[in-house]
């Protein structure tokens, strides 16, 4: 059996239907398209898959079912989520791994930089650590200075290890940047 599985969503996926990957032990990754129309991942979806490290969910997901990553505080591996929408998805009490253990906080959610504000506040949202991202293109996450027209390379979020092209410029707010490396 293979123990170390990356799930892909495609752009054309619509919904992650409930129980979809219920109890897999050998998911590593779930990585969304930036640009899928999913909008809803169902309850217990990814329930209890307990090597799931890295989750990142495209742009439009606006809602996450109950149970859909949960994972007790000592089962949890998850250690980056990675939320790509503007506005945060409704999500529930038990969505998210639990973040009660005895040494703290496991799971940090990274969320766009402008939306930092609306996550913290946010129900259920804000009982985890949001940290901020920069611009996020092509699985590049950038932090975008537009008054000078200039992006640091932060990190790469992509299932490709092996081989990824780094955009020279990218798009933010309507202007092009160029990029540093």
């Amino acid at each position: 059996a293979t123990t170390d599985m990356t799930l892909y969503i495609g752009e054309a996926v619509t919904k992650i239907p409930n129980y979809f990957m219920y109890y897999n032990t050998y998911l590593k990754k779930v990585s969304f398209s930036e640009n899928t129309v999913c909008s809803n991942i169902g309850e217990y979806a990814f329930y209890k898959n307990t090597s799931l490290a890295t989750v990142r969910l495209g742009l439009n997901v606006s809602e996450i079912g109950n149970f859909a990553f949960y994972n007790s505080w000592d089962e949890n591996s998850i250690s980056a989520f990675y939320v790509s929408a503007v506005n945060p998805p409704v999500i529930y009490a038990n969505t998210l791994p639990s973040n009660l253990g005895d040494y703290g906080i496991k799971t940090t959610v990274f969320v766009p930089r402008n939306s930092l504000n609306l996550y913290q506040e946010a129900e259920f949202w804000k009982d985890y650590l949001i940290e901020p991202t920069g611009e996020v293109v092509d699985n590049f996450v950038f932090e975008v200075d537009n008054d000078n027209l200039e992006a640091t390379l932060i990190s790469y979020i992509g299932l490709d290890e092996e081989k990824v092209t780094i955009p020279n410029t990218i798009t933010a707010t309507t202007k092009n940047v160029n990029a540093n490396f």
